[in-house]
């Protein structure tokens, strides 16, 4: 209840299916622009209308999205405090992706 009105809150999440893996072990973006552990989050509030307590007045919804940085790099896991990194060298074949990274929906 917030001022007397009902309050439902939902959160909905998903994960992608490609490039899935641990944290430290799966890193980057692939040829078909998937990045790994890319996942999204949507926050809904629905507020129940003064008038008909069973109907919402007001909804409201965030998004949030996360998941690695869009360049072919890698990360050298010896499971240290700060383990070293690696940016791979693929200077002509790194466009390519990247333009099927932000044509994804």
């Amino acid at each position: 209840m917030a001022n007397g009105r009902k309050l439902q809150l939902y959160l909905i999440s998903r994960r992608s299916r490609f490039r899935a893996g641990t944290r430290y072990f799966r890193r980057g973006i692939d040829h078909d622009g998937h990045v790994a552990n890319f996942n999204e989050t949507e926050q809904i509030a629905t507020v129940a209308s003064q008038a008909d307590p069973n109907k919402a007045a007001t909804t409201l919804s965030f998004v949030q999205i996360r998941g690695s940085v869009p360049v072919f790099w890698a990360e050298i896991n010896t499971l240290r405090y700060r383990p070293d990194l690696q940016i791979m060298d693929l200077q002509d074949s790194v466009i390519i992706p990247i333009q099927n990274y932000f044509a994804l929906d």
